[in-house]
Formats: C-alpha cells, sequence, structure tokens
C-alpha cells in the first residue's frame, strides 16, 4: 500500500491552520441515526464507513477508499488506510463530524474463498455509483452541509468522477482529491488468479 503521507501537499487544501488539537478519535461505524444503506452488489449486506454525530462547522470530506480495500481495518483486510486519513485531519482542527468514510466493498472477507471476486461486479466504478450517490445524499442530510469535499484513492477516484457526471453533481462537491485514479483503466484486471 502506498503511503498516504506521500500524497500529504494534495491534502492541504483540505486541511485549514486550527489552534484546536485533536477533535477526538475517528471511529468504525456510522453513527445512531444514520439511515443503513444496502450496498448494492453484495446482496443483503449494509455498506459500512464511519462517520459520527456532531456540530459540523466545516464542508464534511467524504473519504472513498480503493479496490480491495475497507475504509478502516477489518478482520480480512489490516490496511483501510482511509481512517488514518480522516485521523490526521481530526488531528488538524476537523471534528469527527466532519469525516466520513464509505466502505463500498464490504469487510472482503468474501475473498479468501475465492480471490476471482477481486475482479467481479461487486469491484467496478459501475457498480458502486448508487452506493456513493446514497451515501453522499445521506451525508449531506444528516450533517445539514449543502456541499462535501471528497477524497478518492484508486477506484475511490473513478466511482467520484463517474456520480459527479451521471448526476451532474458539480455544485454539490467543493473540492475533490483524486489519488492515483485509474483514469484511463486498468491492463490486469480479470479473474485470472495469477493476478493476484
Amino acid at each position: 500500500m502506498k503511503s498516504w503521507t506521500r500524497h500529504a501537499a494534495a491534502l492541504a487544501t483540505l486541511v485549514v491552520a486550527a489552534t484546536v488539537q485533536a477533535a477526538g478519535t475517528v471511529g468504525n461505524t456510522l453513527p445512531p441515526g444514520f439511515p443503513a444503506i444496502e450496498d448494492t452488489s453484495l446482496t443483503d449486506k449494509p455498506l459500512i464507513g464511519f462517520g459520527a454525530a456532531g456540530p459540523v462547522t466545516r464542508t464534511p470530506v467524504i473519504l472513498i477508499h480503493g479496490n480491495n480495500d475497507t475504509p478502516f481495518p477489518t478482520a480480512c483486510n489490516p490496511y483501510g488506510r482511509v481512517q488514518a486519513l480522516a485521523q490526521f485531519l481530526a488531528d488538524n482542527g476537523y471534528s469527527t463530524s466532519e469525516l466520513w468514510g464509505i466502505g463500498y466493498q464490504g469487510d472482503q472477507c468474501d475473498l479468501p474463498a475465492d480471490q476471482t471476486r477481486r475482479s467481479s461486479i461487486a469491484h467496478t466504478s459501475a457498480a458502486n455509483v448508487p452506493d456513493l450517490r446514497r451515501f453522499i445524499r445521506a451525508v449531506m442530510a444528516f450533517t445539514g452541509a449543502k456541499q462535501v469535499d471528497i477524497v478518492g484513492h484508486s477506484l475511490g477516484v473513478t466511482i467520484a468522477r463517474e456520480w459527479i457526471r451521471q448526476d451532474e453533481a458539480q455544485a454539490m462537491v467543493r473540492r475533490f482529491v483524486a489519488i492515483d485514479g485509474p483514469n484511463h483503466g486498468i491492463i490486469n484486471c480479470s479473474p485470472d488468479p495469477a493476478n493476484y
């Protein structure tokens, strides 16, 4: 996994110098009262993610992980680095109620039994745009925000771009930081186990 610290300069547009230190610890759940959103491509499973209730003074930040990842470490995925990025933002003045992470591929516990699932429909931009659409609208309704900032990594970049295109949602997105997005596609996405 690439180090998020290498991309700190790209995040400078989101981090405002603050006199307040750590605004709390970023969790690994969505807050009570936040709607349960069914994952479009994983039957009968809700989206996982994180966020918190509380006052919102800054534009909420939506963090979108890449393919075969999760928004926080799980039993089947030790990475989940967007949570660490959210904690960096919290440590630099953001409230945890302004930091939201979406998990659009579940906890990844379905992969050890069949690695070819890494290139299934659940791991495409097209399948996950509806999840992002509903998540962002739910965050905006929950926080009362009129816009969001988005930080996407890898597949999270293309999902966000496709959602913005489909919904003509440019006015809903104040800032968009795109890290290592496969904007022209990739050449090694096939169900061949040798690709893993």
